[in-house]
């Protein structure tokens, strides 16, 4: 058995495994086998799609939330010792951010991703 993530199996890695009968991709995707080569072989391709749903999903959320909530300039203020001192951090940013109950978000989807959990809620 091979299990790859996206490291090629070419034909000639296919040649010199007598014995290999699977080839487990734990990647949405099988582009990096030569599925011609394994089916000549006799040789099963399989893959996992959709394994990371959720975690594409909470991602997208921490993304959202990160911009949102400008976290790379705050960090970037924090680590300028200077501004604090001065008192004038917040004035480089701007309006403060929105709080959820000021803004409404609205995920358009449909699949794997659209349809997990937690893309699934509601905010009063």
């Amino acid at each position: 058995m091979v299990i790859t993530s996206n490291s090629r199996v070419t034909r000639a890695a296919i040649e010199v495994a007598p014995h290999l009968r699977i080839i487990a991709s734990n990647a949405t995707g099988t582009n990096h086998v030569d599925k011609l080569a394994a089916n000549e072989r006799g040789i099963t391709v399989c893959h996992v799609p959709g394994q990371n749903t959720d975690s594409v999903a909470e991602h997208s959320f921490a993304l959202y939330y990160a911009l949102r909530r400008r976290v790379l300039p705050m960090h970037d203020l924090a680590m300028d010792g200077n501004i604090w001192s001065k008192g004038a951090a917040f004035k480089h940013l701007g309006q403060p951010p929105r709080t959820n109950a000021e803004e409404t978000l609205c995920v358009v989807g449909y699949g794997a991703i659209g349809e997990s959990p937690w893309m699934n809620f509601s905010v009063a």
